[in-house]
């Protein structure tokens, strides 16, 4: 017989489980935050937050409160309770102030009618100048690159961001980009996160995607990558059991050309707009990818071109820059490769 003390522990259990079970059931027919605030256009937005016990604890992974606001196209203000922690390595220890990973509610997404993808990265302006808005916006472009090159992409928003230290009420504003959630990315993609990828053999590599990504790599001037090592790239395993790269963080790229990034001498790098090649060099299976390339060349330029919030001076520096590329594949391709086999390093946690 059931007794009403059992009638009443079960009751609570129900209760208690239903959210739980509610925020662990997928929700894909739903949008996600980044898909209700993604748009090519410029987001203005303000982080509220305690900026002096963020800095304080920049070294640290935990979580502090904030309130991400920003207004709709309709004039509407939307208020987001969320939790920012720093994140990353070089630019946490060494940036004025580190890049921020954003986490959202999931069960205040799914009450809006949302999915519950509520790991946003937000890249910052690591040194608090105009210097670094400019390095900002070069990353966000290249970002817009890669899209126009390949499918295996994070896709990516461009912030004008207020931060207000809830401290003092002082405000400070610079441009940013959020990158969507990881695990939305994945799925997007139809594929499984690749958890424990180092040292991961080439007949598991989807060729194509491989060639594109040493290419694009190569084209903008960076070095900071390794599929081996799984440093600044996410693998995704696609159904057909093949995995492709989709690269991150290009701060340190030619592109960028930031001036605290640092050539790879081991490399034969002399500095860091010297571009090194560091992928196969099959140019049998690369043919079809340097064609797609060509292909792309008036789309990548005019990207450039109509990105008129960057400067004048730092477009033009970047289209000569990407000219001197295209001009290696029209007369073949033989690129400077490494004067050593890369060295081993830790994967660098960028993303996380």
């Amino acid at each position: 017989m059931i007794t009403r003390h059992k009638i009443l522990v079960m009751t609570l259990l129900i209760a208690v489980m239903s959210p739980l079970s509610l925020l662990a059931s997928p929700n894909a027919d739903q949008p996600s935050f980044f898909d209700r605030i993604h748009t090519d256009e410029i987001m203005e937005a303000t982080l509220e937050v305690n900026i002096d016990y963020l800095l304080e604890k920049k070294k640290t992974n935990d979580y502090h409160a904030a309130v991400f606001a920003f207004a709709d196209g309709t004039g509407k203000e939307h208020r987001w309770p969320i939790e920012v922690r720093a994140r990353g390595r070089f630019r946490r220890v060494y940036g004025a102030f580190p890049p921020l990973k954003m986490k959202f509610p999931k069960e205040v997404l799914l009450s809006r009618g949302m999915n519950k993808h509520n790991d946003l990265k937000l890249v910052t302006n690591m040194t608090g100048t105009q210097e670094g808005d400019d390095y900002v916006l070069r990353e966000y472009l290249i970002y817009k690159m890669y899209q126009q090159l390949s499918p295996n992409s994070y896709r990516v928003q461009l912030l004008h961001l207020t931060f207000k230290n809830i401290v003092d009420g002082v405000k400070t504003t610079s441009y940013a980009i959020i990158i969507e959630d990881t695990d939305e990315m994945v799925e997007r993609l139809n594929g499984e996160s690749c958890k424990d990828c180092f040292g991961m053999t080439d007949d598991l590599i989807q060729k194509e995607a491989a060639y594109t990504n040493a290419l694009f790599q190569y084209m903008i001037g960076n070095t900071d990558w390794s599929i081996e090592m799984s440093r600044n790239l996410k693998l995704v395993k696609l159904p057909d059991g093949k995995h492709v790269p989709v690269p991150y963080d290009f701060d340190f790229s030619g592109v960028v050309n930031a001036s605290y990034a640092y050539s790879r001498a081991e490399l034969g790098q002399k500095k860091v707009t010297d571009r090194i090649y560091l992928g196969n060099m099959d140019k049998k299976a690369l043919a079809p990818i340097i064609d797609h390339f060509r292909a792309r060349r008036n789309q990548i330029m005019d990207l450039v071109d109509n990105f008129d919030v960057l400067s004048r001076g730092s477009r033009r520096e970047i289209k000569k820059y990407l000219d001197q590329f295209f001009i290696e594949l029209e007369n073949g391709f033989n690129p400077k490769l490494p004067v050593a086999p890369p060295t081993t390093v830790e994967s660098n946690p960028e993303i996380n």
